[in-house]
């Protein structure tokens, strides 16, 4: 959900912006997936994480069972309409956007379409990961590190 925040502030408030990060998000940025939205929305209201069979909404109850997560907030932000830009409104962006998803992130899809709509996008992918373990992964925080301190 911080990716989807991070291009909203690049692309209304580019001034207060001098480099974004987008993670977790890739190709899929440019499919509606409410009905996906609204399955992990479900997922993170059940009470019990077992009773969850989909898999990949289940790992999203876990995480949001962790403690210092709030999972009515989570499911409230994925239920949330969002605005969706063209790859033609992000071409216009000219700030440099690090685009960064797992090798193995069905959620996010490939990072390089959403860094190709940037004017100065980058895609990184990280080895072996997946939505939910690709931030953690060292290759992840030096892709970052890096882009960072250009």
């Amino acid at each position: 959900m911080g990716a989807m925040l991070a291009i909203r502030l690049v692309m209304l408030h580019p001034e207060r912006v001098r480099r974004a990060v987008v993670a977790g998000l890739g190709a899929n940025y440019f499919r509606e997936h409410q009905q996906w939205r609204d399955r992990i929305a479900e997922a993170m209201l059940a009470e019990d994480s077992t009773q969850v069979e989909d898999g990949t909404a289940r790992k999203f109850r876990l995480f949001a069972g962790q403690k210092g997560k709030d999972r009515l907030a989570l499911a409230a932000c994925m239920r949330a309409s969002r605005h969706m830009y063209r790859p033609a409104e992000l071409k216009q962006s000219k700030r440099p956007v690090l685009v960064v998803a797992g090798e193995k992130d069905a959620i996010a899809g490939s990072p390089f379409p959403l860094a190709e709509a940037f004017a100065d996008g980058r895609a990184v992918v990280v080895p072996d990961r997946d939505h939910m373990t690709a931030v953690g992964d060292p290759g992840y925080k030096r892709a970052v590190l890096a882009f960072l301190s250009e």
